[in-house]
């Protein structure tokens, strides 16, 4: 018999149990599913640790299907907060709530085209299939924790003075 197809939620469920755990937790990230960013219902994880009395530093991963694609995010959230409640711009209103980037903009500005050749897109990575969607994902998280520090000092700066 054969087994139904897994769909894009469950193949990232899985890649984030195997690749993202791995990768975050020994840096001292705990995971917690996400079903909303604010109001609009999103299928990810957060991964955050706490980085002082008032903040805590993640990573935020979801996903989207047709075609299969995910984002990788850096903020910096109050300490009972939510990753995905944070604002994606400094002079937000939503900025109680933390600042949060996507990792594409984090390294390439915001001004940077949508797509850049081989490395990945500005805002999404897009997979094939399960093996490609590990692959990406593996290489998106590298890079969020080699770029991360800077982006959280940055957020942390700026929510210390606007909040």
């Amino acid at each position: 018999m054969l087994l139904p197809a897994m769909s894009v939620e469950q193949e990232f469920d899985n890649a984030v149990a195997k690749i993202g755990k791995s990768l975050l937790e020994p840096q001292g990230f705990s995971p917690r599913a996400e079903t909303k960013a604010l109001v609009v219902k999103i299928h990810g994880w957060s991964f955050l640790r706490p980085r002082d009395a008032r903040f805590s530093e993640g990573v935020g991963l979801w996903v989207a299907d047709n075609p299969g694609r995910f984002t990788v995010e850096l903020g910096v959230v109050p300490k009972d907060g939510r990753f995905f409640d944070a604002a994606l711009l400094d002079d937000d209103n939503w900025l109680k709530f933390g600042r949060r980037e996507r990792l594409g903009v984090a390294i390439h500005g915001p001004e940077a085209p949508e797509s850049f050749e081989g490395l990945l897109e500005r805002d999404f990575v897009f997979f094939r299939d399960q093996m490609d969607l590990e692959r990406r994902l593996h290489r998106a998280i590298l890079l969020a924790l080699q770029r991360g520090q800077a982006v959280w000092d940055r957020f942390a700066k700026l929510l210390a003075q606007k909040t």
